[in-house]
């Protein structure tokens, strides 16, 4: 992991007045693109450290009707 990943920005999302369709959007294109990579650098380093099976889950939040 060679850059910095949340910026202060990235928490400007939950806090406009934005449609919850327009929060969503960002993010899925900018907040979850940041936990996928973290998860790919973390996840072996735990498995190896650990010897167990560790997987990443990042939720679709799916609007249920």
């Amino acid at each position: 992991m060679t850059q910095t990943f949340f910026k202060e920005s990235d928490f400007e999302i939950f806090t406009t007045d934005s449609t919850l369709e327009t929060r969503m959007s960002a993010i899925q294109n900018e907040i979850q693109p940041k936990f996928k990579e973290i998860e790919e650098e973390i996840l072996p380093f735990l498995n190896v450290q650990t010897d167990q099976n560790f997987f990443g889950h990042i939720a679709k939040q799916a609007r249920r009707t």
